[in-house]
């Protein structure tokens, strides 16, 4: 590949890394800038009632995928690392909607070679699919959509997602309620601070 052709699919981050999107490497992948883009990336393309960031949700899903394993194995920490980064490539594409998903089908190849990169660059031994971190992320969809959207997420339109997903059309705090909207800043800083008390705690699997 020539390096113009190279050019065309790099983009340049905030912290100054070059990530190819045709060939995603894990030394292309930066903390700083998963945090900080994240923060400022609104869920669901900024439908909401306030300012929602996906690093909020990463955290929310982290969070619940713990409380699931809290009486579960030694080694739920590396399950719940895994969900924290389970959306970090749209630190570098952005939060797509499943629904444009479906229509723009070289998407999904392009997040997984980017899941790969972040995986390998953050040493994530679980995967971004495994089951837990799906039940956790369709349950915090259902509580995000409950206290961010006017219509909480009850008209036909959700009923097939809610169905879809396996979680209750109406919700009546099955998963929890929590308060929803911080700052990005305030949203980078517990990402990174959730970051970093996940690593403690999967270091002695890391180095086995």
């Amino acid at each position: 590949m020539t390096v113009a052709a190279r050019m065309d699919t790099t983009f340049k981050t905030l912290h100054g890394k070059a990530l190819d999107y045709e060939t995603p490497q894990p030394d292309q992948i930066s903390l700083a800038d998963v945090a900080h883009a994240l923060s400022h990336t609104g869920r669901f393309l900024g439908h909401t009632s306030r300012f929602y960031s996906v690093a909020e949700h990463a955290i929310l899903v982290s969070s619940l995928v713990m409380e699931h394993l809290r009486h579960g194995p030694e080694d739920r920490y590396l399950l719940g690392f895994a969900a924290l980064h389970h959306d970090s490539h749209e630190a570098y594409v952005g939060d797509m909607p499943t629904p444009l998903k479906e229509v723009l089908p070289g998407f999904r190849d392009v997040a997984a070679r980017i899941d790969e990169a972040i995986a390998e660059r953050f040493e994530i031994r679980y995967s971004f699919e495994h089951p837990v971190i799906k039940r956790a992320d369709a349950q915090a969809i259902r509580m995000e959509t409950d206290g961010l959207r006017p219509d909480k997420g009850q008209d036909p339109y959700w009923d097939y997602w809610w169905d879809r997903l396996g979680v209750p059309r109406v919700y009546n705090g099955e998963f929890g309620r929590v308060t929803f909207g911080l700052l990005p800043h305030e949203a980078e800083q517990q990402f990174l601070r959730a970051h970093a008390r996940l690593l403690r705690a999967v270091k002695p699997w890391l180095a086995g």
